[in-house]
């Protein structure tokens, strides 16, 4: 088997869980790595990042920029986006981005939260929104 590292981390196995029951319906494993460390990700979000060398978080971020930023300009391409259009749109995705995550922020008060992957704020918000429906039916 062929070492492969996310960063300069070595990865001990990688475990399958699935689609995530969220709206996105991700499809996530567990990274373990040789340090007794563990991670949760997309499955997508593993293979744009993990490599068969130690690289430093600089290359992961890189990767990780030029991939999506890649999927971007062929969305944009393919729906015939007008150069005028570009900034409207990228800051339309931008502000959702910020809103949710301010909202996910808000549910989590207090905990450490610079590294969650937008499909888990997603997740968060979805599980309060369903806490909020159980307390409307419950109070009822």
């Amino acid at each position: 088997m062929i070492e492969k590292f996310i960063g300069n981390k070595s990865i001990l196995t990688v475990i399958d869980l699935g689609k995530d029951k969220n709206v996105s319906s991700v499809e996530m494993v567990e990274v373990n790595y040789t340090d007794e460390t563990i991670e949760l990700m997309p499955k997508l979000r593993l293979e744009i990042i993990s490599t068969e060398k130690i690289s430093d978080l600089t290359k992961v971020q890189s990767e990780i920029t030029k991939t999506i930023g890649g999927m971007i300009f062929a969305i944009l391409n393919s729906y015939g986006v007008k150069m005028s259009e570009v900034p409207n749109i990228l800051n339309y995705a931008e502000e959702q981005v910020n809103i949710n995550y301010r909202r996910s922020r808000d549910i989590l008060f207090g905990l450490n939260h610079e590294d969650l992957m937008i499909n888990n704020i997603n997740k968060i918000i979805e599980e309060d929104n369903a806490k909020g429906k159980d307390n409307n039916e419950t109070s009822s």
